[in-house]
């Protein structure tokens, strides 16, 4: 008698036209209906330990938690290899990367716990063994004082240069080794104490922030202003404009048709036309009043203590009519020329630094 097929063929008659194929549930067991076989276990893990592996731990406490890290992502790039996939060989291979004077005696004895477990009938498979030295390794390296340091050293933090993004990001990881709650009260305080005094006043002028949040959203919007319009007057080679060497090389080398620093209030001079108009008007040819001429304005005296008495450089311009904006804007600029580099730079510190000095 021929032996059972996987899949039977059954032939109706021919009126029919049709073929039945029957298939079985299972194979063998023949006879009276014995079970099927052997239930299919998973796939044999096979491959190469790929990446970088973790760095050799040699007992130092403040290694220990990078040491997990990258134990970690090392085990994720292998998920197929039995070495990693399995909880004993990833336990074994583990141990393997503690190495010292320091550290073999705990190695041996955490071994000799794993070989004790499977001897005693404990499956490779089971996750408990990985669980178990993962846990003893942390009972015995974690950095017991990491909080403190961080507590710390979040103190200490203060924002250097423009870099706030990497501020932000070292405070923010500090204050979470150290305990702290990014929205608390306290926290929120070390962080504007670290931050520039002209930044954190212009985020609670015009954003009023309250949360963790609040506060990194309004101090990114504002640095970003205050680096833009620094580079408006200094200059940027990324924007197309004049480089900061250039800005000061402008200042410090004067143009013959510039304007004169003097002594002297600016004033306007006039043409023969406009003369007769004004002497027709009344007008003054020092404050452009009515009722009196140039010698005897009741401002000239006024105004001579006060170009004595200040120290303010005082521009003399030469047109024709009343001085303009733009000539008003090329005088300021003019005394630019006067200063050392040092003023000039902190003219664009200090005006740009302050979002309300434009408006002041």
């Amino acid at each position: 008698m021929a032996s059972t097929q996987a899949q039977t063929t059954t032939t109706t008659p021919a009126t029919t036209g049709l073929t039945i194929q029957t298939i079985p549930l299972g194979s063998g067991g023949g006879g009276g209906g014995g079970g099927g076989g052997a239930p299919v276990g998973p796939p044999a893990l096979t491959g190469k330990l790929g990446g970088n592996p973790p760095k050799e731990f040699h007992g130092d406490r403040e290694e220990s938690k990078a040491f997990l890290l990258n134990f970690r992502l090392y085990r994720g790039m292998n998920t197929h290899v039995e070495q990693l996939a399995i909880p004993y060989q990833r336990s074994m291979t583990f141990l393997s990367y503690i190495r010292g004077p320091l550290v073999n005696d705990w190695v041996e004895e955490q071994a000799q716990w794993l070989m004790d477990q499977v001897a005693g009938g404990v499956l490779h498979a089971k996750e408990n063994l990985w669980a178990t030295i993962k846990t003893r390794f942390r009972q015995a390296y974690t950095d017991t004082a990491e909080k403190q340091k961080a507590q710390h050293n979040v103190r200490e933090l203060k924002m250097k240069g423009d870099d706030l993004d990497g501020f932000i990001a070292q405070f923010a990881t500090t204050a979470k080794k150290a305990g702290y709650d990014l929205d608390g009260e306290a926290t929120l305080d070390v962080f504007q104490r670290a931050l520039p005094y002209k930044l954190v006043a212009n985020c609670v002028k015009f954003d009023h922030p309250v949360t963790w949040n609040d506060w990194t959203r309004a101090a990114k919007h504002h640095q970003q202003e205050y680096i833009y319009l620094k580079e408006r007057v200094k200059g940027s080679e990324r924007r197309g404009g004049a480089t900061k060497f250039q800005w000061r090389n402008t200042l410090n080398n004067r143009n013959p048709n510039a304007m004169d620093i003097g002594r002297t209030r600016a004033r306007a001079t006039f043409t023969d036309k406009e003369k007769r108009q004004r002497v027709q008007s009344g007008l003054c040819f020092r404050c452009n009043q009515k009722g009196h001429i140039a010698r005897y304005c009741p401002n000239q005296g006024a105004r001579a203590a006060e170009a004595s008495t200040s120290n303010t450089p005082v521009i003399t311009v030469q047109t024709q009519g009343p001085v303009s904006a733009a000539q008003k804007a090329q005088a300021l600029i003019a005394t630019l020329h006067a200063e050392s580099e040092e003023v000039r730079d902190c003219f664009a510190d200090e005006l740009f630094g302050k979002k309300d000095f434009l408006n002041a």
